[in-house]
Parts: C-alpha cells; sequence; structure tokens
C-alpha cells in the first residue's frame, strides 16, 4: 500500500484536567480531520453525549470550541467536495452525511 501526506499539524493542547495537557477524566480525543485549510477535531465524554468540537487552522492553532450534547464521531471527509460523514447512535447506530462550509468570523477593526 502506498500513501503520502496530505496535510500535517501539532495542534494546540485540549482542554485540560487535573495535570498540564492532560484531558479531563473520562474524555476521549478522536482523530482530527482535514478540512482544507484547516481540521476539525471531536473530543468526546465518554460516560456522556458530550462532545466538544474543537476546529483548528492550517498551522494547527485553535480557532473555535463548541460543546455539544450528541452521540457522535466523525469518520471521514472527501477530498473533492465539502462533505464529512459521522457515525451517530441513539436507538441504532447509523451513518449520516453532513455537509460544510467555513465561515470566517467578522472582527470589528479600530
Amino acid at each position: 500500500m502506498n500513501g503520502e501526506v496530505v496535510a500535517s499539524m501539532q495542534p494546540d493542547p485540549p482542554p485540560t484536567g487535573e495535570g498540564e495537557g492532560e484531558l479531563p477524566p473520562n474524555w476521549l480525543a478522536l482523530s482530527a480531520l482535514h478540512l482544507d485549510p484547516g481540521f476539525l477535531q471531536v473530543i468526546a465524554d465518554v460516560t456522556s453525549d458530550g462532545r466538544l468540537l474543537v476546529t483548528y487552522d492550517a498551522g494547527g492553532g485553535v480557532l473555535s470550541q463548541r460543546l455539544v450534547a450528541a452521540p457522535f464521531g466523525f469518520v471521514g471527509t472527501a477530498s473533492q467536495a465539502p462533505i464529512m460523514v459521522a457515525l451517530r447512535t441513539f436507538e441504532e447506530s447509523e451513518l449520516v452525511v453532513y455537509s460544510w462550509r467555513w465561515r470566517i468570523p467578522v472582527t470589528s477593526g479600530c
């Protein structure tokens, strides 16, 4: 099998628990997905439906974080279209396809 690195990053550490650089108890960081020009990572509370969605810029700097209550994890993206696939589990597990777009925050200048 041949492969090629299409992106790499060194992300900022996620929110910490007791020790420096550690996740809070019962939280698990899932793989980051490349969403050109940045990344998306889900950090999941394995004891609940809590999910922390973290977006990163191309260099791995945190752009935003949002806490949601939904039992899912993103598992893949398409390279030629703005879609992501998630595994979502309520009463049954299902694959869900989401479309996405980057939204640039508006900042006021002085």
